[in-house]
């Protein structure tokens, strides 16, 4: 029968366990499927954003297929900008273990700091996409609204159509 007095050395005998080696040698083979796990997410995010705007751009400038082609080009050059962060952050995560990194000279306290750290910078290329891609929407929607004020009919004072 286990009593409160028997869990307390279960406990300890597991907290020895899991502190052994063979433990502590899964941790950058978890940390590496974790921050592979967060690239998964930032790249369905950045994706997710691309769609949405490049729906956006087809609503406002349907007939504009060169605005379009610059679109995709920026969407294209930001995944492999993204491409190229996850493979450094995985190579990073690879060859420093918690040492320090020529991109890094600090030494990581833990995989939670590398962790967070790769996260920080995903979050910097994805906030930086969006601004682009924002800033050629709101170009998009500036000239739409141009044309339309240029199309649209106006009356004088006398309600008669000005050429």
């Amino acid at each position: 029968m286990i009593t409160r007095h028997t869990t307390a050395p279960i406990l300890a005998a597991l907290g020895v366990f899991l502190a052994s080696p063979a433990v502590g040698q899964q941790q950058p083979e978890v940390g590496r499927a974790i921050l592979q796990r967060d690239q998964q997410s930032a790249e369905f995010a950045l994706r997710l954003q691309q769609s949405q705007q490049a729906a956006e751009l087809q609503r406002i400038r349907p007939e504009d297929s060169s605005l379009r082609q610059e679109m995709e080009s920026l969407h294209l050059q930001q995944r492999q900008r993204l491409d190229e962060l996850n493979a450094r952050q995985l190579l990073d995560a690879q060859t420093s273990g918690g040492r320090a990194s020529p991109i890094n000279p600090q030494p990581a306290s833990s995989p939670g700091h590398v962790r967070e750290q790769a996260a920080a910078e995903r979050h910097q290329a994805l906030d930086r996409a969006e601004r682009e891609l924002n800033q050629q929407l709101r170009e998009a929607r500036e000239a739409k609204d141009a044309k339309d004020a240029a199309e649209r009919p106006r009356w004088g004072p006398t309600l008669e159509r000005w050429q």
